[in-house]
């Protein structure tokens, strides 16, 4: 049976159309995303604006065609962060069932942070070791401390990167000033972060999907002059490799971004701030390895449902 995996975050919505048979993993059938900005008007208020709801409602009636397409049985839509926050949500969820006949549930942190570490653990290769995961998001970023068989810690941080935008509004291109001020509002927020850091230090940072697919492919692209393959579940790259992207990130205007090989026209101002967030937690912990995983939350999703099948 086919089936629909629906991600409303709040930079884009990601949609995963998946096949599923008994005793065999899920195939990928489609996937693809839309920028829809949710956080641009709105997010730090609570109350996000009708442009930003007419933008959604009008890619998710693009998603509806494609589920019929497809002749999925179910549709499973998630609301992340800036829906699951928002206090006007509940009369765009409505029209959205009404009109679409597409149900969307928002889901707990807790929820989120478990189908992101199976999607990750699906995609890479995990052994006894803690490793940290993250999932950088519009609103909100996840973070896990987690080897193959547990999740040893793990917390969600209102450090997405489009909030992060509208809240610091940096210059183009940021100043050392302004990263400063956010590595600093980083330590306010993630105290609990650094201890658990210091007592399960760990050698490697996993990035699910997201921003880390555009830092692994303008990395890839930068040393093999093509795009990474579409079928590559994670790529490998050094800290001293993104080292040279952040460089290069934060000392261009957005402008020149429009010209780098491998990113996204949606991220080329949330790519500020969620490659500052990724160098924090690479000097908080002192990793010299990171992967981009290609399956987050979505696949996590799916993984569950092979379990359901009879």
């Amino acid at each position: 049976m086919n089936v629909a995996i629906i991600d409303l975050g709040t930079n884009t919505f990601n949609i995963l159309i998946v096949k599923l048979e008994k005793g065999k993993p899920f195939e990928t059938l489609m996937r693809t995303k839309s920028a829809v900005m949710l956080g641009s008007e709105g997010l730090l208020t609570g109350y996000l604006s009708d442009k930003a709801f007419s933008r959604s409602f009008s890619i998710l009636r693009d998603y509806a065609s494609m589920i019929k397409n497809f002749k999925c049985v179910n549709t499973i839509a998630l609301g992340t962060s800036a829906l699951r926050n928002a206090q006007n949500a509940d009369h765009f969820i409505a029209k959205v069932k009404k009109e679409l006949g597409i149900s969307i549930v928002s889901i707990s942190e807790e929820e989120e942070t478990k189908y992101i570490y199976e999607g990750i653990r699906r995609a890479v290769p995990l052994g006894n070791d803690y490793e940290l995961l993250v999932d950088i998001g519009g609103g909100s970023n996840e973070v896990l401390l987690a080897n193959n068989n547990e999740i040893l810690w793990s917390e969600s941080y209102k450090l997405g990167s489009a909030r992060l935008l509208e809240t610091f509004k940096p210059s183009d291109p940021i100043q050392a000033t302004e990263i400063k001020r956010l590595y600093a509002h980083f330590d306010s927020l993630m105290a609990r972060f650094n201890e658990v850091i210091k007592q399960h230090p760990v050698s490697r940072i996993i990035g699910s999907s997201g921003a880390f697919d555009s830092f692994a492919d303008m990395i890839f692209q930068e040393a093999n002059n093509v795009p990474i393959p579409l079928n590559s579940l994670y790529y490998d790259f050094s800290a001293d490799q993104f080292s040279k992207l952040y460089y290069n990130i934060t000392h261009s205007t957005r402008e020149e971004r429009f010209l780098f090989r491998g990113i996204e026209g949606l991220r080329l101002d949330t790519i500020v701030m969620s490659s500052t967030f990724t160098n924090y937690l690479i000097m908080r912990t002192g990793v010299t390895n990171l992967t981009q995983s290609a399956f987050a939350m979505s696949e996590g999703i799916a993984i569950e449902l092979e379990s359901t099948l009879i």
